[in-house]
C-alpha cells in the first residue's frame, strides 16, 4: 500500500466529492439534524468542488491510486479536511 498526496485537479472532482460526502454523512450523522448534513453534503457536489479548485489549493490522499482525503487552503489557512471513514 502506497500513500501518495498531491494537488487535486478537476479530474477528481467526483471523488472528491463522495469522500467528503460519505465522511460527513457518517461521521456526523448522529451528531447533526438530516438537513444540516444534506446542506454540507450538497456544498460539496463535484460542480462545487472545480469551483472550490479554483478557489484554493487543494490536496488529495491516494491508498493504491485511490482517493481517500482531500485537505484545502486558502492562502495558510486549512478549510476543510476530509477523510474516507472507511
Amino acid at each position: 500500500m502506497d500513500l501518495v498526496i498531491r494537488q487535486a485537479n478537476s479530474d477528481d472532482a467526483e471523488a472528491i466529492s463522495q469522500v467528503i460526502v460519505a465522511a460527513v454523512r457518517e461521521s456526523n450523522g448522529k451528531d447533526y439534524p438530516a438537513s444540516v448534513i444534506e446542506s454540507v453534503a450538497a456544498s460539496f457536489m463535484p460542480e462545487r468542488v472545480i469551483e472550490l479548485l479554483e478557489q484554493r489549493l487543494v490536496f488529495v490522499a491516494l491508498l493504491d491510486d485511490k482517493i481517500v482525503g482531500t485537505a484545502a487552503l486558502d492562502g495558510n489557512v486549512v478549510r476543510s479536511l476530509f477523510v474516507a471513514p472507511q
